[in-house]
């Protein structure tokens, strides 16, 4: 089997920080989402994976090569966006047979396996993996048979707060007729469009890690995440302070923290500097960061890729810092 990844999307959601680099490589303990990913094909045996490219696509190139974990990997450009199914229309020519369909920047470790395994025993033409979330009204919410066939597919539906229900994860197993079937050089969305238009739709229900790395709480959550021992991430670990406090966070490789400086529930980019008597609780920082002597960065804040923050700067809660801004308090 191979694997389309989708990695064309501009990620606004997690702006400033995706101003300067695109969503996939966004860093789980401090490595790029679609560098996991590519590790989880590889582990399940898939040896090849067309990439999706729009925004910034030429970075993804640069920082992946032509392949990663043993995964060979081809590059297809859009030149417009053309939407989840028109992306994979738009590299028709690598897929074959039964093609496994993820986002490039999802974190999860579903089991690729034992999806083909149900799509094949279903003789499925699409699966769609599914999971139970509460709060689902941010998802496509659907309904599935007893036989395990879709019943009802509703996108992002208005649901009573706490309601629980199975949501589409991203992640589809197709056969390539199905592919035949999307139009050419148009926007064309595998949920809007596509499956309320297909009848052979299969449910494979997983309660395995799954997370769209959609917003700051859900990335910073993923992030801490990776410093227990048990979850299938661990974070790329370097000597980083100076007599400094650093508590459940995530620190970017080559960054220092100086001393008395507290960090705690963090997430750090790298080459970053965090300067004495700093404190920072809950918050993100970009790559190149420069925060000065006794600066103060409250939970939810967010400062972009290569910003200065002067000495003695205080950023109170859900502050956004824009990339290469210079942020005197």
């Amino acid at each position: 089997m191979k694997a389309v990844i989708l990695a064309g999307g501009e990620g606004q959601r997690l702006r400033p920080l995706t101003k300067t680099r695109p969503k996939p490589l966004m860093r789980i303990g401090d490595r790029a989402i679609i560098d996991i990913m590519i590790e989880r094909l590889a582990l399940h045996g898939i040896k090849e994976t067309a990439i999706t490219l729009g925004y910034k696509g030429e970075d993804i190139k640069a920082e992946l090569g032509d392949s990663r974990h043993g995964v060979k990997i081809s590059y297809f450009e859009e030149k417009v966006p053309l939407g989840t199914a028109g992306s994979v229309k738009n590299c028709r020519g690598f897929v074959e047979g039964n093609t496994l369909i993820l986002s490039g920047d999802a974190l999860t470790d579903v089991d690729f396996t034992s999806l083909l395994s149900f799509h094949k025993e279903k003789n499925a033409r699409v699966t769609l993996t599914l999971t139970p979330r509460r709060n689902p009204s941010l998802y496509g919410v659907v309904k599935l048979r007893e036989d395990g066939k879709v019943s009802s597919f509703l996108e992002k539906p208005p649901l009573p707060k706490n309601a629980e229900a199975l949501v589409n994860c991203g992640i589809y197993i197709i056969k390539k007729d199905v592919v035949e079937k999307i139009p050419e050089n148009t926007f064309y969305d595998f949920a809007r469009d596509l499956f309320p238009n297909e009848e052979e739709l299969y449910g494979f229900i997983t309660k395995d890690f799954w997370c769209d790395i959609g917003s700051f709480s859900e990335y910073r959550r993923s992030n801490l995440m990776t410093l227990s021992d048990t979850f299938f991430v661990h974070p790329v670990i370097e000597e980083k302070r100076k007599n400094a406090t650093v508590t459940r966070s995530v620190i970017g490789q080559h960054s220092r923290i100086m001393k008395g400086a507290s960090v705690r529930e963090s997430v750090v980019g790298r080459h970053t500097r965090i300067g004495e008597r700093c404190v920072l609780d809950g918050c993100i920082l970009g790559d190149g960061v420069t925060v000065g002597e006794g600066v103060t960065i409250g939970r939810d804040t967010v400062v972009g890729d290569f910003a200065v923050l002067g000495d003695g700067a205080i950023l109170t809660q859900g502050q956004r810092i824009e990339p290469y801004s210079v942020f005197m308090g």
